[in-house]
């Protein structure tokens, strides 16, 4: 699992964070499940910044990446086209399904197939008994 811990190391060395307190957090912020959300403006990568949430646990459960302009990532290098069930000229999205873990959805989007936002993020399935 990825922890917000290890992502505040790594990111904090690319940019600077601009996370507000959690005192601070919007009320639809505090309706979501405990989640809290936390933002990074990146100056050495081709990304601008990241925004995380993570649940009461410190585990990612969101990733929204933004791509500097002419920096825009084809559809096909993100993954394979062929096995998105969303395909559009502006947006696509694959599900990443793996044996005992939760579903991850990634989501990209952008003009003519290139994306200048990336979007990864835990589907919530009911539980079934």
């Amino acid at each position: 699992d990825a922890t917000l811990e290890n992502a505040r190391n790594k990111l904090d060395s690319l940019g600077h964070s601009t996370a507000r307190p959690v005192d601070e957090v919007d009320e639809s912020a505090k309706r979501s499940d405990a989640e809290h959300t936390f933002s990074w403006q990146l100056v050495k990568t081709d990304y601008s910044s990241v925004s995380l949430k993570a649940d009461e646990k410190g585990r990612i459960t969101y990733i929204a990446a933004y791509l500097r302009p002419g920096k825009e990532m084809p559809f096909d290098e993100i993954g394979q086209l062929e096995k998105a069930p969303v395909l559009t000229d502006r947006v696509v999205a694959w599900d990443v399904v793996r044996p005992s873990r939760p579903l991850i959805r990634v989501v990209a989007r952008g003009p003519e197939r290139k994306a200048n936002s990336i979007t990864m993020f835990i589907v919530k399935r009911p539980r079934t008994h």
